[in-house]
Formats: structure tokens, sequence, C-alpha cells
């Protein structure tokens, strides 16, 4: 049924012993077509397809694996084949590393032609934004990221601030060891109070926000809507030199590796070099990181961790229906639209997060 066949005649010879020997008969036959059959012929296979190649990507450069202490320059340039996918109408170039450690990594982005602009993304291109920097002092129009990664494959976008920038610059990638000192917490309640008085900053537990320091890292539970208030205090004689030890104070979503809160280097209105932060949390996990601004300073700090009822029930303005109704602020970003706020750059990592998203409607 749509198949070809052939008839054949197939010579089969069948042989005993050697016919010159005494009583060996040899015989030689032909089976006609009848009694062989016929043989069905299989459609011809298609050709083999050639095997797909790999494709490159032009604007991404593979920097393999870091380990142990790593620092790596290279140079490039931006030009109009290789665009940002975060900012449009930009140009960008990528560059890929992997570390395979818990490790501290810095990014630096220097040009004089343009206002750098860093990105660093988990996993590829597509990835999502783990830390991003605009503006790093002492010079405003480089770029600077500075964080402590879990072992994993990363990619860095580094690209401009203004549309239509090109020229040149020098991307810096340097990486260390990161050794990461967690103390778990347990649960905290409205009307509780956490007291860690004796605890010490040691050169065995490094900061992943603030390299060549020192730090601890605390995480807490909250299962109701709370006012905290950390307090980092660090007493006379430490290993710094100063009378006191000038404490940072970090807040975090989740663990250490988690995305900034706030940040609190001195407390407001005092003449302190203690921290101190006062924010309302909804339920979650939450982790403090307790470091220092000087580097290399070791010694003892006490920290305190307090919650108490929000000043501001929900119910006062509303909220509850909204929350009743499934809507708690999923996805949701609040942006802010106001004058003033040039020299920021300088503040950030300090009195602001590390990671601050800035855009001007003017360029």
């Amino acid at each position: 049924m749509g198949e070809d066949y052939i008839e054949a005649y197939v010579p089969v010879t069948l042989l005993g012993q050697l016919s010159e020997q005494s009583g060996v008969t040899r015989v030689e036959t032909i089976f006609g077509p009848k009694e062989v059959g016929t043989l069905p012929l299989k459609p011809a296979r298609p050709p083999l397809q050639p095997l797909a190649q790999a494709t490159t990507d032009p604007c991404l450069t593979e920097l393999g694996t870091l380990t142990g202490v790593v620092s790596e320059t290279r140079t490039g340039s931006w030009s109009s084949s290789c665009t940002s996918d975060r900012r449009g109408e930009r140009a960008a170039r990528y560059y890929s590393f992997t570390v395979s450690q818990n490790s501290v990594v810095t990014l630096i982005l220097i040009s004089s032609d343009a206002d750098a602009y860093l990105y660093l993304l988990s996993g590829g291109r597509d990835g999502t934004v783990v830390r991003s920097n605009n503006d790093y002092r002492p010079v405003i129009s480089n770029a600077v990221i500075e964080t402590g990664l879990e072992p994993g494959t990363y990619t860095v976008e580094a690209t401009t601030n203004a549309r239509g920038e090109r020229g040149s610059f020098e991307f810096i990638i340097e990486s260390a060891p990161l050794n990461v000192c967690e103390t778990a917490l347990g649960t905290l309640s409205a009307g509780s109070t956490i007291s860690r008085s004796s605890e010490t900053w040691v050169d065995t537990c490094d900061s992943a926000n603030r390299p060549g320091r020192y730090a601890n890292y605390y995480t807490f539970t909250l299962n109701q809507t709370v006012t905290v208030t950390i307090d980092l205090t660090a007493p006379d004689g430490n290993s710094d030199g100063d009378p006191d030890t000038d404490t940072v104070l970090y807040l975090l979503v989740s663990d250490w590796t988690g995305d900034f809160i706030t940040v609190n280097d001195d407390k407001a209105g005092e003449d302190t070099t203690n921290s101190q932060i006062r924010i309302g949390l909804t339920p979650g996990t939450y982790t403090v990181e307790a470091t220092t601004f000087p580097p290399s300073a070791t010694g003892d700090f006490a920290l305190t961790i307090a919650a108490a009822t929000t000043s501001i029930p929900v119910d006062s303005h509303g909220a509850t229906t909204w929350h009743q109704a499934g809507i708690k602020g999923q996805g949701v970003k609040v942006g802010v639209i106001d004058l003033g706020f040039d020299g920021f750059g300088t503040l950030m990592g300090t009195e602001l997060p590390a990671t601050v998203h800035m855009r001007c409607y003017t360029d």
C-alpha cells in the first residue's frame, strides 16, 4: 500500500564437503520469486539537518569564575551597536561572571566621557536587578556597587545615565571570599524586646555591604504589623583607636542577601556615633547587619531590637477594606517627584540606601 516492491531471484548454493571426496554431492539451485517472496523498500531517509550553532552575544564579555581574591580591569567603549536593556536609547556593554562561594564583590565603572551607570543582575541579561548605582562619591559621574553575593552566575550592565552618551570607559571587578556570621533571633511580637548586650566584631565575620569591615547579622520574624526600633551602640576602647566605634546599621528584607530597606550611620538628632533605625514593618522575615563605619574595627557592641504596636492603626485610614479585598501593595512601586535631591549620591550607603534609583526627565 503505497510502498515499492522488487522481485528477485536469489541464488543459493548448498555446499557439503568437497565434491572430490568420495560420497560427496555438490548441489546448486536457484529459488524463484514465488519461493523467495517480495521485499518492501523503505522510503528514503530525509537528509540530515545541520546541528544548531551556539550564538554568541557580541555585546557580552564572559569573565569566568571568580575564585579567591580577584582584581580585574577591562576597557571598553559605548556605541550604538550595543544598547541598554533597562535604559532605553542608551548604549551598554555586558559582563558575566560566576562566584563559587559567598563573596564580597566590588564593581567600578569609570568614564571621563559619560555619566556612568551600573546594574548588577542575577543570571543573564534578562535576570532581575540585584543592585544598581549611578553616582558614587567622590567622583559623582562614576558608578560603584559593593555587595555580598551567594554562589551563582551574575551579569553586569555597564551603561550611561543620559541618552546619546558615547565614549570609552574602564570597568573594574574585585572579589574576595566572604564569611557571613548569622544569628537567628526568632519571632518578635508587639511589646517584646530582644537584647544582645555582649556582641563582638571579629575579623572572621565579614560585612557584605561594606567591604573591609566586619559585621554580624541577626534575623527575626514578625507575625503582625509593628513599629520596630533597632539600636546599635559601641562602648569605649575599641580597636579603631577612637573613643567610640562609629557604628552602621542596615535593615534588609529576608536574609543577608536581601534588598535594603534602610540604613543608618548616626542616630538622628543626637551628637553620637551610635546608630538607630525606627520603622514600621509588616509581617515577614528581616535581617539586621551590625557593622562599622571605619574599616577593620573590632571590639564589643550591643544590639537592641524592640517592637511596639504601630502608632497609626491601619483602620484609621481605611486600609482594612483594601486588605480584605486582597490588595496589600503587591507589585506597587512608590516614586517621589520633587526638587532638592542634589548631592544625594554622596549619601548613598550611609544616610541613604546603597541602591537609589534616580531618573531625570529633562534630558
